[in-house]
């Protein structure tokens, strides 16, 4: 993809690419659903932290 691409698409606010946001949704959440069954609760309260401050939720 070329700078211009990107630029356009960061200034429409559009994902660079067809369904990339759902991807990544589906992804992050796979990842929080085994995340969860693998930490004490003090991680998943900061894991939601970064999950938040990068807005990713």
């Amino acid at each position: 993809m070329t700078t211009e691409m990107q630029e356009i698409a960061i200034t429409e606010e559009k994902p660079l690419l067809p369904g990339q946001s759902d991807a990544v949704k589906h992804t992050v959440l796979r990842l929080l659903c085994w995340y969860l069954t693998k930490c004490a609760l003090k991680d998943v309260f900061n894991l939601f932290y970064h999950l938040l401050h990068c807005q990713l939720l």
